[in-house]
């Protein structure tokens, strides 16, 4: 499934109603839900894979990875959410702005694979970009950037899918998975 479609499937997915604890969608197949409480929210996790959850200041974070962050110390396959709410006060800026700006600078480090692309639905705003990024030393990784602002609320998610290069064909399957199927309160 190209990008493109799936942040159109991904934005028909987002509501501004509470998110129903058991009222999940069946999940594909080899997937499971993981909560996300704090924002009223859930999001896909491949069975074999690992969800972590951490809290710094305003920004709440969520890790779904191949790799045990907690064991390993790091992680190279996996999708890392960041949400921060009231952006316009500690950012200084307009929500929506501060996520076209996100994707500019992250269009900047790395070849641009899959061009920058915007989305509008609601209260809602996506712009995406897809690049490759050069490591001599840890080797070359692809990530997919997704920025979403809620501009009634104020809140932003930051999603970053990453992978090494030379597993960036497999890796993006479960990618495009997680990432079309976000399940994300409008009330946040």
């Amino acid at each position: 499934m190209e990008i493109r479609n799936i942040c159109v499937a991904l934005l028909m997915l987002l509501f501004s109603g509470p998110l129903p604890a058991l009222d999940l969608p069946q999940p594909p197949a080899g997937f499971t839900w993981v909560s996300a409480d704090e924002i009223k929210g859930a999001f896909l996790k491949p069975e074999k894979w690992y969800f972590k959850r951490v809290k710094r200041g305003n920004t709440q974070a969520y890790f779904i990875t191949a790799e045990n962050i907690d064991k390993e110390g790091y992680f190279t396959t996996g999708l890392t959410v960041n949400v921060i709410h009231d952006v316009s006060s500690s950012k200084k800026m307009d929500v929506s702005d501060y996520a076209a700006s996100y994707i500019m600078k992250a269009s900047r480090h790395g070849e641009i694979i899959k061009d920058m692309w915007e989305r509008s639905m609601g209260s809602f705003q996506s712009y995406g970009v897809v690049t490759r990024n050069k490591d001599a030393r840890l080797g070359d990784y692809n990530t997919h950037h997704l920025v979403i602002s809620n501009k009634r609320t104020g809140t932003i998610y930051i999603l970053v899918f990453e992978a090494p290069a030379e597993s960036w064909d497999e890796a993006i399957k479960a990618g495009n998975i997680i990432l079309g199927k976000l399940m994300i309160d409008g009330d946040v």
